[in-house]
């Protein structure tokens, strides 16, 4: 299942889809504004040079559309996908350019957001911060409009998803309870191999017969007491 572009895994669900606050488009707009509307308001001053002012006229039309078109196509093609299974950063940097980065919920150490600035102290925006675990590059979201609603909705997808997750069982363990199911028999010919195998280890890996009879449940051996005769 494809969503936004992303392949999603199985059983995955989308919870949320957030991007940058809109106050970001104002200053591209305002740029593009201008790049469109300075040539149509200088079309006789600029036509009346026709060699200078006819090329600048149509330069400035198309750097104005191509401006905006980018500006555009980056605000809709940035955002971040809040699932049930992790938080997929979808970075549009151009036209032909994306980056699509994940931070699955059991490789994520903490996450933290930044207002900085008094815009983003006045609206409450700011920029949210994933870390990785092992030293991983970190994933940050800039101009988020309510980082602090996006924090708190993954923490808690995060302990859910921790919650379902199957714990790691122990190898020691799982061998510990498989000897129960064997017959005596069977206990004391692994018990004997093992102790051989020990032996062929060396003397600073070597490991008692008393400590592999105690972890196997084998009971001591008790000495019996010499009677003397008066």
């Amino acid at each position: 299942m494809r969503y936004r572009g992303v392949e999603l895994h199985s059983n995955e669900e989308v919870v949320n889809t957030v991007r940058a606050q809109r106050a970001r488009m104002v200053f591209p707009s305002a740029l593009c504004f201008l790049l469109l509307a300075a040539p149509l308001y200088l079309t006789s001053v600029l036509f009346s040079v026709r060699y200078v002012g006819m090329p600048l006229f149509y330069l400035s039309l198309a750097s104005g559309l191509l401006y905006g078109a980018r500006a555009w196509v980056r605000y809709r093609g940035t955002f971040l996908i809040i699932t049930n299974q992790r938080v997929i950063d979808v970075d549009r940097r151009g036209f032909f350019d994306k980056i699509v980065s994940e931070v699955p919920y059991e490789s994520l150490s903490d996450v933290s957001y930044r207002s900085r600035g008094v815009w983003e102290t006045v609206t409450g925006a700011g920029t949210i911060t994933f870390q990785m675990i092992g030293g991983k590059e970190n994933i940050a979201f800039p101009r988020l409009g309510d980082p602090s609603a996006v924090h708190k909705q993954v923490m808690e997808l995060r302990i859910t998803h921790a919650r379902g997750t199957p714990a790691v069982s122990d190898p020691v363990e799982d061998v510990m309870n498989s000897m129960q199911t064997l017959s005596p028999t069977e206990r004391r010919a692994l018990l004997a191999t093992m102790k051989r195998t020990v032996k062929e280890q060396p003397a600073s890996l070597a490991v008692p017969d008393a400590a592999i009879d105690a972890a196997f449940g084998v009971p001591k051996k008790r000495k019996g007491k010499k009677s003397t005769g008066i």
